[in-house]
This record gives structure tokens, C-alpha cells and sequence, in this order.
């Protein structure tokens, strides 16, 4: 597992705030979320497009904001990570180096517009789910498919 810490401001805060509104997962977690956001970021085709968003980020004096950012992804985020790193070099040729604050950012921006345009990321999951995580899928598979042979089969472990 990794781990990420990265001091965040209003930007960071106003993105975030918004696809917990738009993201209909139920881990809402900031590693989920980051690892939904890289699973999207990897498929960007033109990051000069997400740049420009952050002119629109305004401050709203109803919102808190957090100082610091923090959470775990595993192997395959790391990869796509890497990817996305050199996707942004690419497309934005006037930089030398990114700083993880603004790749953060990019990642965010592109995940909100993934999920304004209705999207879902799938498959997205740790390799070893945590006590929560296991009980809100539990609870998603009860909402959404009742009558799952899974379910069934979590409901016959439980009754041993």
C-alpha cells in the first residue's frame, strides 16, 4: 500500500466537495475516491482541458476547507498514477516538473467531469477491502440486486 499526503487549499476543498455530491458510490471515502479519480484520470485525452477548469474554482464562504489530503492506493493506482504524470507532461508542455498539489487537482477536476458526463468507474477496489468498505458493498448489493446468488451466498456464511 501507498500513501498519500498532500497539503490542499480552497481549490482542493471546492472540487472534492462536489463530486461527494455527484458520485453515487457508497465508499466515499478520500482513498476511495482517489482511487475512482485515477481509474478515470488514466483515460483523459487532453488535460489542457481540465487546466482550464481551475479558473472556475471560486471560493464560497460556506465552505470549510481541509489543510491536508490523505489516503492509500495500492499497486495498480501507483501505475495509472505514473501514467497520468506523464500524460500531463505531455500535454502540458509548458511545465518541467508536477508537483503532487497540482496533480492532485488535475485528478480531481477530471473525475468531477467524468461524473458530469454520467459516468461510472468500475472495478475500482483494494485488494484487501476493509471492514467498512465490505459492509457498504454488502449493503449496495442488498439495494441493488436483492435476489443476487452473492448475496445469497453471504447470507449462507453468515447463517454457519
Amino acid at each position: 500500500m501507498y500513501t498519500l499526503n498532500v497539503r490542499i487549499n480552497y481549490r482542493h476543498s471546492i472540487v472534492e466537495d462536489q463530486i461527494r455530491k455527484l458520485d453515487a458510490s457508497s465508499e466515499m471515502s478520500r482513498s476511495a475516491i482517489f482511487r475512482r479519480a485515477c481509474a478515470a484520470a488514466v483515460k483523459v485525452e487532453n488535460w489542457q482541458e481540465i487546466r482550464a477548469m481551475i479558473a472556475d474554482l471560486k471560493p464560497d464562504g460556506n465552505m470549510t476547507t481541509a489543510y491536508n489530503y490523505q489516503g492509500e492506493y495500492d499497486e495498480k493506482t501507483a501505475e495509472e498514477l505514473e501514467k497520468i504524470s506523464e500524460n500531463i507532461l505531455r500535454d502540458l508542455s509548458d511545465m518541467e516538473s508536477l508537483k503532487k498539489q497540482y496533480l492532485l487537482l488535475l485528478i480531481l477536476l477530471s473525475y468531477r467531469r467524468y461524473l458530469e458526463a454520467g459516468q461510472k468507474v468500475k472495478n475500482v477496489s483494494t485488494e484487501q477491502p476493509d471492514l467498512p468498505e465490505m459492509m457498504s458493498r454488502i449493503t449496495e448489493l442488498m439495494i441493488t440486486d436483492p435476489e443476487s446468488p452473492k448475496l445469497k451466498r453471504i447470507c449462507e456464511i453468515l447463517k454457519e
